[in-house]
């Protein structure tokens, strides 16, 4: 190949150029390449410029390279675009800079030849180079103090993006220059002030009132606080307070009573509290409303001034509570109807006045909108239903099931999907779990089934209407001293299961079934070993799997419901403290 020979002509021809577009960071480079006899070359060639800060072959700092690719000659004459924006630091900013030209064939790889001398570059590329300012090139260091007033800026010729981040602070500022009128509407905000920037030395007395403050971003001073169980989780802008309830299962001590708490019964009023019937030794039922969903405060009421036991509630169609009773004094059944949610006035009235009927009573709310009521006849041995003929159970009508063997010492009566009365009950002469499914509103007539046999079981039995609406009924297993539960495989129960769900052999009375939202049973019962409070949760409708959880409280007489924010509430009598408490659980299996 034929060697490159040196230039015998070199020429740096630094050209304007006009345009309506800005100029860009390129100048144009002319040459003349000719041969050692002073012939021109043509053809393509790479050249390579390299800046240095010396003119001398050899010495100076190698500020950058630029390679122009392809490049054609023509007669011996070239011309490339030369851009020093690529070059490394800039070697452009002022200092006095010379090129090194190096030159080859297009064809070539790695085959410069070096033609000197260096090219010094002149003014031209500093002019190009004048329309732009380096970054950081101009500081405070070369602005004299003074000399850039606000006559000299464009109005919001500066804002925020001009400006560095903390660059500017308080000691750059005359004192009073700035005022309100100085500073657009919203344009600061507390993204701009540095925490802690501004405190009340930096505030005039008296310039901030009410007309300079937006009452929508103001806090106000707080105003209320939250009781136990509950926390203060948010502050409302007018100072009133969020509560939110402690995320643990939360026990309370309503009250306390000599010789201990008995027969409780728990519901949800339509006001979304709970709502309780109880007994205790020596006085008159009583009927406790809450004011909240965990019933932190309550009013209550003593119904009548005779002693009485076997309470049970339900929400009746007017959405007044009816509470069922036993009046020991007369041995008879009877009904208090309180004429408001909160149960603080009502009337008594008596339904079986034959003695000893009204032991252990359960009532429920018909189709027709009448309360039923099932309960223990103890001089005859029998279970009986009241079925009252109008809302007030004014009158009604009194009705034995059966006066075969010793039945209904414990029984709980529900309304099934079909509108007809289901009652579970124990029979006490076999020992077994039965069922009453009555054929009529009414319960006039029906029919009865044996549904477990297997031992002595069936005591505090409590029964509600699980997945499809089909019956489940939680009871003792007195035999094994065991939880169980029997779940009805059809709306009549005429077929369905028995199965062991605590079998760790340490109690299962006083049992109370609810179903959650998501219709899996949890069950409330009496672990006899340990005097505990015990939750037994299902994990599914058919209640095939499940867990018990030892609540940590002593507690028999147990009632459980499911709050309207799905969350079981046991109410409870605590043996160790002869009170009446509430379970408030956390979550819907009721996690310690």
């Amino acid at each position: 190949m034929k060697k490159i020979l040196l230039i015998t002509l070199i020429a740096i021809n630094w050209t304007n150029i006009y345009a309506q577009t800005p100029l860009g960071e390129e100048f144009t480079y002319q040459g003349e390449l000719n041969d050692s006899n002073g012939n021109p070359h043509n053809g393509m060639f790479d050249f390579k410029f390299v800046a240095f800060d010396t003119e001398d072959d050899n010495t100076g700092n190698n500020l950058g390279i630029f390679v122009a690719e392809d490049v054609t000659v023509n007669n011996g004459l070239f011309t490339t675009q030369i851009d020093y924006s690529i070059l490394g630091d800039e070697p452009f900013m002022g200092d006095k800079a010379w090129l090194e030209i190096n030159v080859q064939l297009a064809t070539d790889t790695n085959n410069f030849q070096k033609l000197l001398p260096r090219q010094q570059v002149t003014a031209t590329p500093y002019a190009i180079h004048a329309q732009f300012v380096g970054a950081d090139a101009v500081t405070g260091t070369e602005i004299l103090n003074g000399s850039v007033t606000n006559l000299d800026l464009a109005n919001d010729s500066v804002n925020a993006s001009n400006i560095v981040d903390n660059s500017i602070t308080s000691s750059h500022i005359v004192n009073s220059t700035i005022t309100g009128s100085d500073i657009a509407s919203n344009t600061i905000t507390s993204l701009d002030i540095a925490a802690n920037a501004i405190g009340s030395s930096e505030i005039a007395a008296n310039v901030i009132g009410t007309l300079e403050i937006i009452s929508t971003q103001v806090q106000e001073r707080v105003s209320g606080s939250c009781e136990y169980p509950f926390y203060l989780s948010a502050i409302n802008q007018d100072g009133s307070v969020v509560c939110s309830k402690l995320p643990i299962s939360v026990n309370s001590t309503l009250l306390t009573r000599f010789g201990g708490i008995f027969d409780t019964n728990i519901t949800i009023g339509t006001d979304g509290n709970p709502i309780i019937a109880y007994n205790g030794n020596a006085i008159a039922t009583r009927v406790l409303h809450c004011n909240d969903i965990s019933c932190t405060d309550w009013n209550q009421k003593s119904i009548g001034s005779v002693t009485s036991n076997a309470s049970s509630i339900a929400i009746g169609s007017d959405t007044f509570p009816v509470i069922s009773y036993y009046h020991i004094l007369n041995g008879s059944l009877n009904l208090y109807k309180c004429d408001n949610i909160d149960c603080s006035s009502g009337s008594i009235i008596a339904l079986d006045t034959s003695v000893g009927s009204g032991q252990n009573s359960s009532i429920s709310i018909g189709a027709d909108n009448n309360p039923i009521i099932s309960h223990y006849d103890s001089v005859n041995d029998s279970l009986k239903i009241y079925k009252c003929n109008n809302v007030q159970c004014s009158i009604g009508n009194i009705r034995t099931v059966s006066s075969t063997n010793n039945i209904g010492l414990y029984n709980d009566i529900i309304i099934a999907t079909d509108d007809y009365p289901m009652i579970s009950y124990y029979d006490s002469t076999a020992g077994d779990l039965k069922i009453y499914v009555c054929t009529t509103q009414s319960c006039s007539n029906g029919i009865s089934l044996t549904l477990d046999s297997g031992g002595n079981v069936g005591k505090y039995n409590s029964i509600a209407l699980g997945i499809n609406g089909y019956p489940i009924i939680s009871y003792w297993d007195q035999t094994n001293n065991n939880l169980k539960a029997y779940i009805c495989t059809d709306l009549h129960c005429g077929s369905g299961n028995a199965i062991t769900l605590d079998n760790s052999g340490t109690g299962g009375e006083y049992t109370s079934i609810a179903i959650d939202s998501d219709d899996r049973p949890i069950i409330s019962y009496f672990n006899n070993a340990n005097n505990k409070l015990m939750v037994y949760k299902c994990f599914n409708e058919f209640c095939s799997k499940g867990t018990a959880t030892d609540t940590g409280k002593t507690g028999n007489e147990t009632s459980i419901t499911i709050t309207n924010d799905n969350k079981p509430l046991i109410i409870y009598g605590n043996i160790l403290n002869e009170s009446l408490d509430v379970y408030s659980c956390i979550d819907a299996a009721c996690s310690k």
